[in-house]
């Protein structure tokens, strides 16, 4: 705080616009844009299994898969393993 007022850096400030702005992702048109292996992966991160277990499904390494669904995430718009839910309900990808 800066005489009694909040300051936040150029970086932080650009970042908290920018996500205030962004217009939320269109399923639809989020799940055109996914690959046959983002579905699955969508669909196996969704029905809660671990990244390990993830890895071993796409024979790759558990960091990998962590990435791979942070990437995921962001390409979705989504924040939370509860979107990717949702998400993943709503497009008919599991059951809930």
């Amino acid at each position: 705080m800066f005489a009694g007022r909040r300051f936040l850096s150029a970086t932080l400030s650009e970042w908290a616009i920018n996500a205030l702005v962004a217009k939320p992702a269109d399923d639809a048109d989020s799940l055109q844009s996914l690959t046959q292996r983002e579905r699955m992966l969508v669909q196996l991160a969704s029905e809660g299994h671990t990244n390990p277990e993830i890895a071993e499904n796409f024979l790759i390494s558990p960091r990998t898969a962590e990435t791979h669904r942070t990437n995921l995430l962001r390409k979705l718009g989504l924040q939370t393993q509860t979107d990717l839910v949702r998400f993943a309900i709503r497009r008919g990808l599991i059951q809930p």
